[in-house]
């Protein structure tokens, strides 16, 4: 009895070790990802005056490593050319962030869920961006943090296929020497999907 309850114990840690879904081997990751980015907030509200972010497509990459446990960081550089709504002019929008990350559960041999949570950088250019810039206004670009959620599935040894939903959160408030915009709350919202290069 002590003998077979040896074997099945042993059997199932060994597959526990060996299966894609357990805490993430320690090595670095490359993942260039493609995305909709999706602000929910009004950008600068004065008046009658509302000026709102569109939707875009988003690309960017990420630069990762895993840690033998359940812990992980990475960086983020993500571009859209996302103008502004009722805005003839030019827009675009770069974001640089850094986060951890947390393995919450696995997903059988399928894969596993993660959380992220860190700081972020929101940066605005195009033609309309650039004449405000010139005009002396600061706060155009943001300082803020980011939550998410990243669901990774293995294609093979070292590349996976991540889902990645995550929210930029800061206040948004442009102002120049003698005037200032009432400060908004902002929920830029990307939803991406990339391939992970494990090295």
């Amino acid at each position: 009895m002590f003998k077979r309850v040896l074997t099945l114990s042993t059997l199932a840690a060994l597959t526990f070790a060996a299966s894609p879904d357990t805490a993430s081997a320690q090595g670095v990751s490359v993942t260039p990802f493609v995305g909709y980015y999706a602000p929910l907030g009004t950008l600068l509200k004065e008046g009658a005056t509302e000026i709102s972010t569109e939707g875009a497509l988003m690309f960017g990459g990420r630069l990762g490593l895993d840690t033998p446990g359940r812990w992980g960081f990475e960086g983020t550089l993500a571009y859209s050319s996302a103008g502004l709504e009722d805005v003839p002019d030019d827009g675009s929008v770069m974001i640089l962030s850094a986060r951890a990350l947390y393995q919450l559960a696995t997903l059988g041999m399928a894969g596993s869920l993660h959380a992220g949570a860190g700081l972020a950088y929101v940066m605005r250019g195009g033609e309309f961006w650039d004449a405000v810039d010139e005009g002396g206004v600061e706060g155009i670009n943001d300082f803020g943090g980011t939550v998410g959620l990243s669901a990774r599935f293995p294609l093979g040894p070292t590349m996976t296929l991540r889902l990645d939903l995550e929210d930029y959160i800061y206040s948004g408030e442009i102002h120049d020497d003698t005037d200032a915009t009432e400060s908004q709350l902002q929920n830029d919202l990307l939803l991406s999907a990339g391939l992970s290069f494990g090295f």
